[in-house]
């Protein structure tokens, strides 16, 4: 896991006008099947592998709305200054995504390696949390870009899935179904934590039975159960008796 960051401006390159469309195109494509992916992981009891997931399509579909001013950049969520860029061209995001939500997928973003000089450093995924924001966030993004093809307005691959009644995108998804955000959320649902600590340990916790809040928080979430108090920043000791089984993981000495 890397704590190195570049300036996403400092990446930002031109993009030929006759390769924006699919440039656009490209990117728009990418982050939906990385959007099904997660949806399928995060429904499959591989939460950390969903969230990774939900924080590449995020950014793929950010990184689609940015080629249609003609720019790209190489870096990604946890990049100082990705959504500052958007701003700067034009495109504000931030009415189709929470501020919150993007910091919590920038955190995420590192977790895809374990180094040996990781942490300290933790993470959370409350599954149905997750699933409500994804699907928000995607839906807004989805209906906010226009792709044309000779003044022809062309479907997306969500906007097929969505009519054709995809599996993939309709299953626990309350923008389709209609139902209310905290309905959906506030049910008891798995949860999921990764600690990193120093001396190259790392902790697995999962719980099975968590209920959520609908809280829209992602920045420095909370996990109480059974009188415990987990802080999901793990600036204070946890106590994780609650949560079985813990699957403690050691480094090799280099």
């Amino acid at each position: 896991m890397s704590n190195k960051k570049q300036h996403a401006a400092k990446k930002l390159k031109e993009i030929p006008a006759k390769e924006i469309g699919l440039v656009g195109g490209h990117f728009r494509l990418l982050g939906y099947l990385d959007y099904v992916a997660a949806r399928s992981l995060l429904r499959n009891g591989l939460e950390i592998q969903g969230l990774i997931l939900a924080s590449t399509s995020i950014e793929k579909y950010l990184k689609a709305i940015l080629a249609t001013t003609g720019r790209a950049t190489a870096t990604h969520l946890d990049s100082d200054g990705f959504v500052e860029i958007l701003r700067q061209r034009g495109c504000d995001v931030l009415p189709y995504i929470s501020s919150s939500f993007l910091q919590y997928l920038g955190r995420a973003y590192a977790f895809r390696y374990l180094e040996t000089d990781s942490g300290p450093a933790s993470i959370a995924v409350e599954q149905r949390k997750l699933l409500a924001e994804l699907d928000y966030s995607v839906s807004q993004f989805e209906s906010a870009i226009t792709m044309a093809v000779d003044g022809v307005i062309q479907k997306s691959s969500y906007t097929r899935a969505v009519e054709a009644h995809d599996r993939r995108v309709w299953d626990d998804n309350h923008i389709l179904a209609g139902t209310s955000k905290s309905d959906f959320v506030e049910v008891h649902c798995p949860l999921y934590c990764m600690a990193i600590r120093p001396m190259h340990e790392a902790m697995e916790l999962r719980h099975e039975n968590f209920k959520s809040v609908n809280d829209a928080n992602f920045d420095f979430p909370k996990a109480t159960y059974g009188g415990y108090t987990i802080d999901i920043e793990f600036s204070a000791p946890v106590k994780a008796d609650a949560f079985s089984p813990p699957i403690p993981y050691v480094a090799p000495s280099k």
